[in-house]
């Protein structure tokens, strides 16, 4: 059961913590959560994990607390994944410009 961490760095001093588990090759579970340097330390903005036994995003406020989950809409933990990176590299700017207000 292969499990990998690593870091993506993105523009602005962002960064992409990214975690995984894989069985046989697919995907088991999941973290993908989007870092922002925030009045001296690293902020969580957004996440999107397995927790809870399906893959969702968290939305944070500014003080990283839980304000909604929104479901993937897959049972295809793989899919799920990709969509979570693809979506907070491409929308990473957004988010830190929504939740990472202080």
């Amino acid at each position: 059961m292969p499990y990998k961490e690593w870091e993506l760095p993105l523009d602005d001093g962002m960064v992409l913590l990214i975690s995984r588990l894989t069985v046989n090759g697919r995907v088991r579970t999941f973290r993908v959560v989007l870092l922002a340097e925030r009045g001296g330390r690293l902020r969580c903005l957004t996440r999107y994990d397995t927790a809870h036994g399906y893959p969702h995003q968290d939305i944070l406020d500014k003080d990283e607390n839980t304000l909604a989950k929104i479901v993937i809409p897959t049972d295809d933990l793989d899919e799920a994944f990709q969509h979570a990176i693809n979506d907070l590299k491409t929308h990473a700017s957004r988010y830190h410009k929504t939740f990472g207000q202080d």
